[in-house]
């Protein structure tokens, strides 16, 4: 029963090879021939297609996400606080927006709020806003702010308050205090 088996499984290879070995496919039918003619697309377009290009411009919903999950009562608060403080001014530093877009973007986030979760998010920004004051005008200790930014996996260079975006902190800050507003 092995010398079979054996047998038949040397004929299999032996005739897989054989089919791989052929220098030409068979042609087993006729080519197919259509009616309708095929359209072929011109060679070349009036308008270019522009591609969508991925903007490299900050959210600025990444950094209130960031303060709106901050949660005062968790273990990891001061760590929480820290991250969305750090979230803020890496926004502030590297955006090129206007004072006007930034308006127009903070106020569509908040819109799909509730007045609950307004109310809510207005607490949680006063204790992270007060930080984030803090780490702009370099009054956190740099060992402090490292090790808590490291615990938190927040990339974040340290600031130098002389060159810090200081307007685009100012701005973001008087936006959002009027977008939480009752």
């Amino acid at each position: 029963m092995k010398r079979y088996l054996c047998l038949m499984l040397a004929l299999v290879m032996v005739l897989a090879l054989a089919a791989c070995g052929m220098d030409k496919p068979v042609e087993t039918t006729a080519p197919m021939e259509t009616e309708e003619p095929v359209e072929t697309l011109p060679a070349e377009t009036e308008e270019p297609i522009e591609t969508p290009r991925i903007s490299d411009e900050p959210k600025v919903s990444n950094a209130l996400d960031a303060i709106r999950d901050y949660d005062p009562d968790d273990l990891d608060s001061a760590v929480m606080r820290y991250a969305a403080a750090a979230r803020v001014l890496n926004f502030c530093r590297s955006t090129e927006r206007g004072a006007e877009e930034l308006k127009d973007e903070i106020k569509a986030y908040f819109a799909r709020m509730s007045a609950e979760e307004k109310a809510a998010f207005a607490e949680r920004y006063e204790d992270v806003a007060a930080l984030t004051q803090s780490i702009a005008k370099g009054d956190v200790e740099q060992s402090e702010l490292d090790n808590m930014l490291t615990e938190a996996h927040v990339d974040f260079d340290p600031v130098d308050p002389v060159t810090f975006a200081h307007q685009n902190l100012a701005d973001l800050d008087e936006t959002i205090r009027e977008a939480v507003k009752p």
